[in-house]
């Protein structure tokens, strides 16, 4: 089979330029992509924490005597069930706060400031 003059196509030595230049652009935009998605759930976090800690000051400013929305009555462990069905200060419990696994620990202390366990780096 003869080729006409007329005849358009691509050499080997464009392909390969073409196909190289498309693995650079991938290498550097893959790893930005995973710290993007980290720092996006690690945010997600934060506000999850902030809006926890918003239900838990208005529990207590509405209770006589005030205190806090926990297990025990005093310091301790957020009880997210009476916050979001007995109170309606929360809509749901963020999903941050019931990890898969439960590897986060959420408590008040005695100044009503929302602590958790909450590794950097480590995402529900």
């Amino acid at each position: 089979m003869r080729l006409q003059r007329d005849e358009r196509g691509f050499t080997l030595v464009e392909l390969l330029i073409v196909i190289s230049i498309l693995g650079v652009l991938v290498a550097i935009v893959v790893p930005n992509v995973g710290g993007l998605l980290g720092a996006g759930k690690e945010a997600s976090f934060n506000a999850d924490k902030a809006t926890i800690q918003t239900a838990v000051d208005a529990y207590y400013l509405t209770r006589n005597p005030n205190v806090y929305p926990t297990t025990g009555g005093g310091a301790g462990d957020i009880n997210f069930t009476y916050l979001v069905t007995n109170t309606n200060l929360l809509r749901s419990v963020p999903q941050s706060a019931t990890a898969a696994g439960g590897h986060y620990t959420w408590t008040i202390n005695d100044v009503g400031t929302v602590t958790t366990s909450f590794l950097t780096g480590t995402y529900p």
